[in-house]
């Protein structure tokens, strides 16, 4: 291997089930060959298990995902009907561990060391909705359209100019992961007609009184004219009997687009069941490439109380978005002359 550009560097030297090794302040010189030698340690395999209780009840949760990974290693293992998990070979280092299951809260560890002296994991997982798309937990895609199709993924950025079209990291979770429309970074896969995403069940009935939230990304602009299209993102949800509208965004232009986070009292709408599912609806109507319409979904759950800042949808002021960075969007469809604006 080599480099175009002489200098100091650090080589590192690694392979799966030995030591990795780090020569420090090489220095390379453009048209000379340097030749380095090494010699790496082999690791002494050892167990690596755990076991996944619930929360407050201390009952075993079986089926839940143990994913662990690094640069060299990756496992994905299931626990036990009595909460167990074991990998039988595991090799010593520093790892990103994931655990989670359908309707718990997924838990995450970055930079946690797995040694012959520290392998075991012990984790409680508290019950409820709590999706951030970290597995893939079998949400359901449809459309109409030929382009800008829900895709599940660490999302990849896209911007026209200044303008940040489609999100490049998912809503403050684990994982990294989320549903985004048209994940490929090209700005002509944008939705073209209707996308719809549909979460697999859930229980809404745990809680007293509970509110859904979640962080939507929603962008629609006209990129010749940089002015609101006329395409919406309905959010939904259904309890087994009824669907209904929970939120409606449209004429949505911000050039600094972020994950807002939105929260709305289910029983303001329907009366919650065990049987409830989420569903997000993005429409473009008029099938324009102009209209340009970027999407995604993360951090669904359910709560006992509002997480997300309601909007002000006054009669003559709209003001979005709300958490708001960067810009602050204030339109009306009255005139006003002398306003005082606070």
């Amino acid at each position: 291997m080599g480099t175009a550009q002489g200098g100091s560097y650090n080589v590192l030297f690694a392979k799966p089930a030995y030591r990795s090794d780090t020569i420090n302040n090489v220095a390379l010189t453009n048209g000379v060959v340097t030749s380095l030698t090494v010699q790496l340690e082999p690791l002494i395999p050892f167990s690596f298990s755990g076991t996944v209780t619930q929360l407050v009840a201390g009952t075993p949760v079986d089926s839940v995902i143990v994913r662990v990974e690094n640069y060299q290693y990756y496992y994905e293992v299931y626990t036990d009907e009595n909460g167990e998990f074991t990998i039988p070979v595991f090799y010593e280092g520093t790892f990103e561990i994931n655990i989670g299951k359908w309707e718990y809260h997924t838990t995450c560890f970055n930079e946690h060391t797995i040694n012959g002296s520290n392998n075991v994991l012990n984790v409680e997982l508290e019950k409820g909705l709590f999706e951030d798309f970290t597995f893939n937990n079998g949400w359901i895609t449809s459309a109409n359209a030929t382009r800008g199709l829900w895709e599940y993924g660490k999302p990849f950025g896209t911007y026209f100019g200044p303008i940040h079209l489609h999100p490049d990291v998912d809503s403050p979770d684990c994982g990294g992961f989320a549903y985004t429309s048209g994940n490929d970074g090209n700005i002509y896969n944008e939705v073209d007609g209707t996308i719809i995403l549909t979460s697999p069940v859930f229980d809404a009935t745990y809680i007293n009184n509970p509110w859904i939230s979640y962080y939507r990304w929603f962008l629609n602009v006209n990129l010749t004219t940089a002015s609101s299209g006329n395409d919406t993102m309905k959010i939904m949800l259904s309890n087994g009997i009824v669907t209904v509208v929970v939120e409606k965004v449209d004429t949505y232009t911000n050039y600094n687009t972020v994950w807002n986070l939105h929260s709305e009292r289910i029983s303001d709408y329907l009366t919650p069941t065990s049987t409830m599912q989420f569903i997000v609806q993005v429409s473009d109507p008029s099938n324009v490439i102009d209209d340009q319409t970027e999407a995604g979904i993360d951090g669904v759950q359910i709560t006992a109380s509002s997480i997300g800042i309601e909007e002000n949808e006054g009669s003559d002021v709209l003001v979005f978005p709300n958490p708001v960075t960067d810009y602050l969007n204030i339109k009306s469809d009255s005139d006003f002359i002398n306003a005082k604006l606070e």
